[in-house]
């Protein structure tokens, strides 16, 4: 398996887009259609303010991706990375696979200048002992509620 960064463009989408269907069935918490801003991802992506990183397995599918937003923090000088979307399809759910996406993700948004990277998990799909074992820190709750 392969990760790499790959540049948000309208063939990556299409090729990503099942997995992204998959993703939204699996935790989609408000029952909302999937409906992303494409031309928001591509003007990010373009600007360097969206980061996607792609992890293929030996045949060159798409197996997961993390993707994260980057901005300066608006309280500190720091650039800091934001989790967009961090999703492995079920079958590549084995190994060593996620910590080898989430390492890899890190080491590209460190060379990018990222300090600060936040991670997000839904409470039914806790996540907290990778991401305590990958030394993240677990800083605040989230609510959300419609309205």
């Amino acid at each position: 398996m392969k990760v790499r960064e790959e540049r948000m463009c309208l063939a990556l989408l299409d090729e990503v887009w099942p997995l992204l269907e998959l993703h939204e069935k699996e935790l989609n918490v408000f029952g909302r259609e999937l409906a992303p801003d494409v031309m928001l991802y591509l003007k990010a992506g373009n600007t360097g303010s969206f980061k996607a990183y792609v992890m293929r397995d030996e045949d060159g599918t798409i197996a997961g991706y993390a993707a994260y937003w980057i901005q300066r923090h608006p309280h500190y000088e720091i650039k800091t990375a934001t989790q967009d979307v961090l999703f492995l399809e079920e079958k590549y759910r084995r190994g060593r696979n996620g910590i080898k996406l989430i390492r890899e993700s890190e080491k590209k948004l460190k060379e990018f200048g990222v300090e600060v990277i936040t991670q997000y998990t839904k409470t039914f799909l806790p996540l907290d002992t990778l991401f305590t074992s990958l030394k993240y820190k677990k800083i605040e709750h989230v609510y959300a509620k419609e309205i």
